[in-house]
């Protein structure tokens, strides 16, 4: 890789690492579209970058964790799922980022149940 490329990519990551800050700084304050459209924007670069599994990982948590508070669980879900693949990949299941995921994805599951278990008792009458 040349220097010139080698600079282009820390320019990047840059951008990538003040989009993840920003979109959580958004959601976090109340601007959650915005948020969201940041860390999108982040993964999008990320898998341009490519080779950095982890970082992906890590941002397809972030998403997760926003969908869930907008009420967009099965799209949480989906993140939280790409996200646990890509870290045991790279990293394995002993690491702490992989146990914050899981953990995020099982609070997800038992609201997902919660929200069935409601909708058969009330039908249920």
């Amino acid at each position: 890789m040349s220097d010139e490329a080698r600079r282009e990519r820390c320019r990047a990551l840059r951008r990538v690492a003040g989009l993840c800050r920003g979109g959580m700084r958004a959601f976090e304050s109340g601007q959650g579209p915005l948020g969201e459209r940041m860390t999108r924007d982040a993964l999008d670069l990320v898998r341009a970058l490519g080779g950095l599994t982890v970082l992906e990982g890590r941002i397809h948590n972030n998403l997760g964790v926003m969908l869930h508070c907008f009420g967009r669980r099965e799209e949480a879900q989906d993140h939280y799922y790409t996200a646990l693949r890509l870290i045991r990949e790279r990293a394995g299941r002993d690491c702490r980022l992989y146990r914050v995921v899981e953990g995020n994805c099982r609070k997800t599951l038992a609201r997902e149940l919660d929200s069935a278990m409601q909708a058969i008792l009330g039908a249920a009458g």
